[in-house]
């Protein structure tokens, strides 16, 4: 819940919230991750942090974000979280470790939306407007290490 600093468990059955996790070092926390293989959930707050929590809502790191996102997605495969606004840039992540940033790419104004192939890795990011390209478009970007 970005306005109030908080991420909500709810019940599918119920719909009901069982957890509230209040999250204040975040300020308008956006794009919210769930790590199956570490059981940690990843958020980014419009405040320039990136905080990872235990599901039961235990604080596990945080670190300093390079820019405002809008959205991420996480790659399960090789352990990163892409995260895009104005910019790519790629998380490494661990089950006990600080995570790190390994890579950013500047792209064209606009972009918001991106998701990672998790066959591949390749990021498929969309231009929804006419800002960058003159119409919608998609592009595809491959990290390599």
């Amino acid at each position: 819940i970005s306005d109030a600093h908080e991420i909500v468990v709810i019940d599918p059955q119920t719909l009901k919230v069982t957890k509230t996790i209040p999250t204040p070092e975040l300020k308008d926390n956006h794009p919210l991750q769930y790590d199956p293989a570490f059981h940690a959930l990843y958020v980014v707050g419009e405040n320039g942090m990136l905080s990872v929590y235990s599901p039961t809502g235990k604080r596990l790191h945080e670190m300093r974000y390079p820019t405002r996102v809008d959205q991420c997605d996480l790659d399960v495969t090789r352990s990163l979280l892409a995260c895009g606004r104005g910019k790519i840039t790629l998380v490494k992540l661990g089950a006990s470790a600080k995570p790190t940033i390994v890579a950013q790419i500047d792209v064209a104004p606009g972009m918001k939306t991106l998701a990672v192939d998790q066959k591949t890795g390749d990021i498929w990011v969309v231009w929804s407007d006419n800002r960058a390209h003159g119409a919608a478009f998609v592009q595809r970007f491959t990290y390599r290490k």
